[in-house]
């Protein structure tokens, strides 16, 4: 039979046109020399583990129909396991919140704000279906934000898809949630 892979002491055996099979080295006398093949049970799959990521990213500030801005930064990440990717990211806006009346009952308002805002993560994502063109995946970690003179820290949860356009570029979107912690 044509051996086509050969995974320690077993070999994988063209059986007919249709039909492969696996068969113990005890059971078979070799007739070539085997010993620079290697089992690939699919090419297309292959180990990210060990990779760096590098990315950048737009989003958005605020959703609540007043403070909304535009948020860039960018990310570097490293493939720990093929299921398990590390990264550190940065990002940066301009936070423009108009004067706003808080209790009208007497009349309290909050001055109008312009400030820059940085901020910094680390995050852990663990991928559901990797080796896939489309992959999703859980993220969560911790970071802090820069603002107005005083730093806050913060953790966020969050969900997305990773969309491999070739073996070295992707698109990727995912929704976070920031929970900061008030001191």
């Amino acid at each position: 039979f044509p051996v086509l892979a050969k995974a320690g002491d077993w070999y994988g055996v063209r059986l007919s046109p249709t039909e492969t099979g696996w068969i113990h080295a005890s059971l078979v006398k070799e007739r070539d020399d085997l010993s620079d093949l290697e089992f690939r049970p699919n090419a297309k799959l292959y180990s990210r583990t060990g990779s760096f990521v590098l990315g950048g990213y737009g989003g958005g500030y605020a959703f609540d129909e007043k403070s909304n801005s535009a948020v860039v930064g960018g990310r570097l990440g490293y493939y720990v396991f093929d299921r398990i990717v590390a990264e550190a990211g940065v990002s940066w806006t301009r936070v423009n919140r108009p004067a706003e009346i808080v209790e009208s009952l007497f009349g309290v308002t909050l001055e109008a704000e312009k400030f820059s805002m940085l901020f910094y993560q680390m995050n852990v994502a663990w991928e559901l279906l990797p080796g896939r063109q489309m992959v999703p995946y859980v993220s969560a970690g911790a970071g802090s934000t820069l603002l107005l003179g005083r730093s806050e820290p913060a953790f966020n949860f969050g969900a997305g898809t990773r969309m491999f356009l070739s073996r070295r570029a992707a698109m990727r979107w995912d929704v976070r949630d920031y929970r900061f912690t008030h001191h």
